[in-house]
Formats: C-alpha cells, sequence, structure tokens
C-alpha cells in the first residue's frame, strides 16, 4: 500500500510541476501575433484559390458525365445493331428452311430419275 501511496505522490508532485506557472519567454507575445498575422494573410488568399480548384473540379464532373453518357450511348446503339443483325440472320435462317422445304416437298412430289451410270 505504501508502495502505490508513494506513487500517488509522485504523480500528483510531477502534476504539479507540469502545471506550474511559469513566464513566457521573451518575444512570445511577437511571435504569437506573428504566425496569427500570418494565418490571415494565407486565409485571405485561399477563397480565390479555392475557387479556381471548385471550377476545376466542375468542370472535370462535368467532363466525366458528358463522357459516361457518350459511353452509355454507344453502348446502347451497339446492342440496338446487335439486335438488328440478330433479328436479320433469324429472318434469313427462316426464309432459307421455308425454301429448302418448297424443293423438298416438289422433290418428294414430282422425282426425277437420275441416269444412272
Amino acid at each position: 500500500m505504501t508502495d502505490r501511496h508513494h506513487q500517488l505522490d509522485d504523480l500528483e508532485r510531477e502534476l504539479r510541476e507540469g502545471l506550474a506557472a511559469r513566464p513566457a519567454p521573451e518575444g512570445f507575445a511577437e511571435t504569437v501575433l506573428a504566425r496569427v498575422a500570418s494565418r490571415e494573410t494565407r486565409r485571405q488568399s485561399r477563397p480565390a484559390l479555392f475557387l479556381h480548384w471548385r471550377g476545376a473540379l466542375a468542370a472535370v464532373l462535368i467532363a466525366a458525365v458528358l463522357i459516361t453518357a457518350a459511353l452509355w450511348q454507344r453502348r446502347r446503339e451497339q446492342r440496338i445493331a446487335g439486335e438488328r443483325a440478330r433479328a436479320q440472320v433469324i429472318l434469313a435462317l427462316r426464309i432459307t428452311n421455308s425454301t429448302l422445304d418448297a424443293i423438298l416437298q416438289q422433290k418428294l412430289q414430282h422425282p426425277t430419275k437420275e441416269a444412272q451410270p
């Protein structure tokens, strides 16, 4: 228990020393005021810079939206062209099938004698 008591006393002593009032170093006030003035100068120049970045960001976003829309439209047109081509192939196959069926029916109804060797 005494060991714990000594630890608490040491901690309390360290806290008192760390939190004790000390005089500010020479030139402290001038340094702080110079930093405040420097930050004010930088803060005043930021809005113009921010406006440029905001405009550039807006331009990039608009360009991205336009490019995405153009790519989407191109893909849509390709899909439609593919569907048309597919429909044309299916129609051609149906016509071919119908024609071959008609030829087969003619052959079955009017068989021709083939020349025998």
